[in-house]
């Protein structure tokens, strides 16, 4: 798990996907310090660009082998 505060635009993207069951939970933290699931990254769905100001927190599932990256 790692969190991100962009400089927008930033795309991230997962890396290095080993299987089908790879994922990453996109989360976005609240005014209240509580993160929310915005977006998820999978092999179908393997990159997004994130535009909106936050704190993200970037969470792979169990089961799934994959990292990540941005650019």
């Amino acid at each position: 798990m790692w969190s991100l505060r962009p400089v927008f635009p930033v795309t991230v993207a997962l890396k290095g996907v080993v299987d089908a069951s790879a994922k990453v939970l996109l989360l976005l933290k609240d005014d209240a310090n509580a993160y929310h699931h915005v977006f998820e990254l999978n092999p179908d769905v393997p990159a997004t660009v994130i535009t909106a100001a936050g704190t993200y927190r970037f969470t792979r599932v169990a089961g799934g082998v994959c990292g990540m990256f941005s650019a």
